[in-house]
């Protein structure tokens, strides 16, 4: 029986309109409607964007940004004939846009076992869900340059996350268990070493958090050995999905090395083999409202007028509920630790609780408490128990800041803890080298969002968000930090202040215990109280949608025009962008131009020797964190005392503040990093930081010149304390290495020699204070910071900055400071007795 008999034989004209599309799909009885916010995006898409070649679409997290994507997909398909991809950063992604797609009744196809690419996708029969990771790699089934597969439109979903997979996949990591590890240390022993002796000797041991960039000199002329090493393991699963991307651009790639891995990746992936999905005549680029879209720029070559012109809806400012609470601020008593204990067994029986730790080491802290810890493989199915509402125990995940949805009861209690690592020792290094600067400022900034919005997925979710580390807080609420978030988190970072002032208040006024105060605030949220949610929809509704600066959007498309004028040879073009457009107009640290001055001397270096080598020299000198240039002695500039006083010291960096919340969340900061387990770098500059707030004049020469100890104090004109930084050491470590004891003695010597007929105290900072007599320490001074001295001082400096809660910032009294420099035991005498002696087994 044919029923096609019975309908009206009048010309059927396809539909192309996607809210038309909708309202004739086969839709489950759940599916409803077209959301307000979803038929104004689509009217706004099909009247002002259908036929641009980029569109980036923003919506609030929970507005049916998926629903909306496919829909667009669908339009184009029926319009043009012409295959559909939908992109995602993940498999469970690409899971629930399928479940979604299903739901609506939109015809999808998926890539199967035997890992083709279907026909009814080549045929625009259906639209393909599948990852980006499908279609960006070495082996592509889509194909490469010009055997590319013909795609008609493409969705980027999670456009972030998507940029994160994409520079995977041309970044190849080899682990040092490879025997390539030893090829490459034995390769580029010599030029890593004149970058820094003990630093290689750290890389030599497996010191996973050091860390040496092979000088772009030595990568050049090494190039033919280094494509003959990776060439022998192409074979390798490790290699083979890279190494066609980039065996034919070594020479424009950087390679870093540390204790753990080599690093190798272009310095701009080439996304344009990618035919399929540069050629693609229609391309939208999903993202929430709380990023910055300025990274799609450098990282996939679209026009900046894009990114100032976003599709989005104007008449929804804000969506979903999130209470932001720092216990820290609320109370010096709940700190980082005190959280830690309160949390980390906490077993709710009618929610989820979710902690976002940005390291292993720092999930077992939470493991050892009492949470359960789970390996990147099973964070999935631990979610699904929390949505299929089996809760238990705390959940922790380390470093997993997006691509994991937690909504309604399956996360009611989010707690981020600490400041996120940096995922790529290419991030690890220019963090060290720009620190502050807009660029890295933003990519923080960037992860702390992601991690904020795992918990409220949708416009009626809600979550109360714990944040936990000093470093962190003082992020989020420093006004030269806290701008770089969206005008929505700003907001509700706002309200978290206010409740803080409330907080504080009820603990002196009502003589609450802190304790209850913030289970008091929590229990707002969770119980759905209306004070709450009144305040807070009122608090929101009244927000201002202030645009972020595009300065970074400028350089970002200078960096990518200067690379590309550089890989087509055009090196005075090249230089002449970074010089002109980046140094001249939109750089005003010194640091910054060094880092610029860098990529010219590599540039340069391709045209002219001796002209990149004094580049390099001038990069050096404005930032001592570069590489050191070849053949050149740099002279290290001793630091001394010199006309100052201690005490005026202390009050210029207390003034400096601004007032003593900002003093106090500078110096909790700087004491949260001072922990055994702490990220090296960090570690590091804490100490150097912790000498300012001190009062002394501070260097930290390995750093600047990879030689010489890793912080210096200058106490006085002729007393120093220099510290050798040991953090990372595991805590059952029974004894101090040979090798650090060596390297030890090393920077002993380092220091005498640029240091003539100075007193000075060598420590080491190490869990253990244990030295093998068979290899013991030269000089009789050293002492040793262990696990029970460095609490002890971090103690003592909570209490000397408390002390200035009671006093007026403006008028410091200098004998007042004195005095409790005394009463806390940090005067020269105190501070040159620090810690224990070695004791010899």
């Amino acid at each position: 029986m044919d029923l096609g008999k019975l309908i009206n034989r009048r010309v059927q004209h396809q539909k192309i309109n996607p809210i038309e599309i909708y309202g004739d799909l086969d839709i489950t009885t759940t599916a409803g409607p077209l959301r307000p916010a979803q038929v104004r995006v689509l009217e706004r898409w099909f009247s002002n964007h259908k036929d641009d070649k980029d569109v980036v679409l923003k919506l609030h997290t929970g507005q049916g940004k998926t629903l909306i994507g496919l829909l667009i997909l669908e339009s184009k398909r029926r319009e043009n004939n012409t295959p559909s991809l939908y992109l995602c950063p993940n498999q469970f992604l690409v899971e629930q846009t399928c479940q979604q797609a299903k739901k609506f009744g939109i015809n999808i196809c998926q890539i199967g076992a035997d890992r083709e690419i279907p026909v009814s996708f080549t045929n625009a029969e259906r639209i393909l869900i599948t990852t980006i990771d499908k279609l960006i790699n070495g082996m592509t089934k889509f194909g490469l340059d010009n055997n590319s597969t013909n795609v008609g439109s493409i969705i980027l979903d999670d456009s972030h996350a998507c940029i994160d997979r994409i520079k995977q996949a041309f970044t190849l990591k080899i682990e040092n268990k490879n025997e390539l590890f030893l090829h490459f240390l034995e390769l580029f022993k010599g030029d890593l070493q004149e970058q820094g002796y003990g630093t290689f000797e750290d890389i030599v041991n497996y010191k996973h958090d050091s860390m040496l960039m092979v000088p772009y000199w030595a990568w050049k002329q090494h190039i033919e050995v280094v494509a003959k090493l990776l060439a022998s393991q192409s074979d390798d699963n490790s290699v083979k999905f890279i190494w066609p991307l980039i065996k034919d651009e070594l020479e424009y790639c950087y390679c870093f090395i540390s204790g753990k891995e080599i690093e190798i990746s272009p310095y701009q992936c080439n996304i344009d083999r990618f035919r399929s999905f540069t050629k693609a005549s229609h391309r939208v680029f999903m993202s929430a409202t709380t990023y910055d879209d300025s990274f799609l720029v450098k990282d996939l070559g679209l026009n900046s007028q894009v990114i100032n012109n976003p599709l989005l809806d104007h008449l929804e400012k804000w969506s979903g509920e999130k209470m932001i609470l720092m216990p820290s601020c609320i109370s010096p008593l709940l700190d980082t630790t005190r959280v830690l204990e309160i949390f980390a067994k906490s077993t709710p029986k009618d929610y989820g609780q979710v902690t976002l730790v940005p390291s292993n080491i720092r999930a077992k802290e939470w493991r050892n408490k009492g949470s359960n810890f789970v390996e990147k493989d099973e964070i999935q199915r631990s979610i699904q128990y929390f949505t299929e509402g089996k809760f238990g125990t705390n959940l922790v995940i380390a470093n997993r800041y997006d691509g994991i949805d937690l909504p309604d009861s399956s996360c009611r209690v989010l707690i981020l803890d600490t400041l996120p690592n940096s995922k790529s020792l290419f991030d690890t290094y220019e963090g060290i080298c720009r620190e502050g600067s807009e660029s890295v400022q933003i990519k923080i900034a960037q992860k702390i969002e992601q991690g904020l919005g795992r918990g409220v997925r949708g416009e009626k979710d809600f979550c109360a968000i714990i944040i936990n580390g000093a470093p962190l807080v003082n992020f989020m609420r420093n006004k030269f930090t806290s701008k770089f978030f969206s005008s929505q988190t700003r907001n509700q970072i706002s309200i978290a202040e206010q409740l803080i002032d409330l907080s504080q208040s009820e603990i002196q006024e009502e003589r609450k215990r802190p304790k209850d105060v913030l289970f008091e605030l929590l229990d707002k949220i969770l119980s759905r109280r209306e004070d709450w949610r009144s305040f807070y929809r009122q608090s929101m509704d009244d927000m201002l949608s202030e645009p972020n600066s595009n300065k970074i959007l400028g350089k970002l498309e200078f960096e990518r025009s200067a690379e590309t004028f550089f890989k087509n040879k055009q090196i005075d073009r090249a230089c002449k962008v970074i010089q002109e457009s980046i140094i001249d107009k939109l750089v005003d640290s010194e640091s910054e131009k060094g880092w610029y001055l860098q990529t010219i001397a590599r540039y340069k270096f391709y045209d002219s020797i001796t002209t990149s080598n004094e580049i390099q020299v001038s990069a050096h000198r404005l930032n001592g964190s570069l590489l050191k240039p070849r053949n050149v002695e740099i002279k290290y500039s001793t630091i001394s005392f010199q006309n100052q006083n201690r005490v005026e010291n202390i009050k210029r960096y207390i003034k400096s503040q601004g007032d003593f919340s900002n003093y106090q969340d500078k110096a909790d900061s700087i004491i949260s990093y001072l922990s055994f387990g702490a990220n090296s770098n960090q570690f590091e500059r804490a100490v150097s930081e912790l000498g300012d707030l001190l009062g002394y004049v501070t260097d930290m020469p390995d750093r600047k010149y990879k030689t010489g100890p890793d912080v210096i104090w200058c106490l006085t004109d002729n007393t120093y304390l220099f510290f050798e930084c040991k953090n990372e050491v595991l805590q059952s470590r029974s004894e101090i290495a040979k090798y650090e004891v060596g390297q030890f003695a090393i920077n002993c010597t380092w220091f005498e020699r640029n240091y003539n007929n100075v007193e000075y105290v060598p420590y080491m900072i190490i869990p253990t204070h244990k030295v093998s007599s068979k290899n013991p320490f030269t000089k009789t001074n050293v002492k040793i910071i262990e696990g029970n001295s460095l609490p002890r001082l971090k103690n003592r400096i909570k209490a000397f900055v408390q002390e200035f809660s009671k006093l007026d910032l403006e008028t410091l009294n200098t004998s007042s400071i004195q005095s409790m420099l005394m009463t806390h035991q940090l005067l020269d005498s105190d501070l040159k007795n620090l810690g224990v002696s070695p004791q010899q087994i």
